[in-house]
């Protein structure tokens, strides 16, 4: 994914697309290295390839190594804290559509791929949950901040993006079936969700020409199935129903506090905290749409009109899909839950 993701920034990109674009190239290949190393040293003690075959590094003297190498490459790749230092250029001077794209499916295949090859190297990946946990913590807040300081559109929703990979994070690490099929349940969320904000974003730009956030308002009017669009968008990243967000974040709480009812008083505090910070999710969302459709119009915003359907198709499908999905999730979740029980235990 790099290499195709790298050229479309570079050549398609706004501002100092090269620069950004290298930035992005680099911090996605010392990711692949880290995770590669970890592979390697999985296949010396395997002498195999094999996903299956993972499970047998459980107890191996090596497995820590192994697991943290393989998690910092994934972590660089989700823009865990600390390692997130290219996604806000990469997501804000992209174009729209890969915006759409880079935010919610590339990001969060490291999500899957952590789910997938660590998660059955149970002992190594237990070791660690500590740290994960309040790693996730502090991405989820320290994102959820970032985004009330932002006024470009495009900004403010990469760092959003960054604060839903804490809540994905939150939910491996609590290590149950009902938490970890909550983060990749809230990984299609925040699929459908982002590429509904980051379109919609792309036809406030187009139609208005803005993207400054203080100089919208009023466009609720304007551009009604944006404004539906960008309002199921945010609901599906806060959590609120009848969005598929809600099922997938109630999920990924309910595995974190039963982990630390089943752990150590400290793992139930960090999953309680975690909870209470979702306000912050429903807090910048619900100040976005605020500013972006609702008060006064400016002058230079008077004559702005909807889209066109070429643009609103897209965002009434992925609107639709959020809402039907959040409805009857079961069909998702059933098969879901069975596979992740059988990797979780096993």
């Amino acid at each position: 994914m790099i290499i195709p993701s790298w050229a479309l920034i570079n050549i398609y990109g706004y501002g100092e697309r090269e620069k950004i674009a290298l930035i992005y190239l680099l911090w996605s290949i010392v990711g692949a290295v880290l995770f590669v190393t970890g592979a390697l040293t999985a296949h010396a003690a395997l002498h195999s390839f094999e996903i299956s075959d993972l499970g047998r590094l459980s107890g191996h003297p090596l497995s820590t190594f192994i697991v943290v190498t393989m998690i910092l490459g994934f972590f660089i790749k989700m823009a865990a804290f600390g390692l997130h230092i290219w996604l806000p250029y990469a997501h804000t001077e992209a174009p729209t559509p890969i915006s759409a794209l880079l935010s919610p499916a590339m990001i969060g295949l490291a999500a899957y791929a952590t789910v997938r090859l660590l998660v059955p190297i149970h002992s190594a990946f237990q070791s660690i949950n500590g740290v994960v946990s309040i790693w996730a913590f502090v991405t989820m807040v320290y994102g959820g901040l970032m985004v009330l300081a932002q006024h470009d559109i495009k900004r403010l929703l990469a760092y959003s993006s960054i604060s839903q990979m804490g809540y994905i994070i939150i939910g491996i690490a609590s290590n149950t079936p009902l938490g970890v099929s909550g983060a990749m349940l809230h990984y299609i969320s925040h699929g459908l969700g982002k590429a509904a904000l980051f379109l919609s974003a792309g036809t406030i730009m187009h139609q208005s020409g803005v993207r400054d956030i203080r100089q919208l308002g009023g466009l609720a009017g304007k551009m009604p199935i944006s404004a539906v669009a960008f309002t199921i968008g945010c609901m599906n990243i806060a959590g609120i129903p009848p969005t598929i967000g809600f099922m997938s974040k109630m999920l990924v709480f309910i595995g974190a506090i039963n982990r630390g009812l089943a752990t150590s008083p400290f793992d139930l505090a960090v999953a309680l905290v975690a909870l209470i910070a979702t306000a912050l999710t429903i807090g910048y969302t619900t100040w976005t749409i605020r500013r972006i459709f609702f008060g006064p119009t400016p002058e230079h915003l008077e004559n702005v009109k909807e889209a066109p359907l070429t643009m609103t198709v897209p965002l009434i499908i992925f609107s639709v899909l959020s809402v039907v999905t959040g409805i009857y999730p079961r069909v998702i979740l059933e098969p879901l839950i069975q596979i992740i029980q059988a990797l979780v235990q096993g």
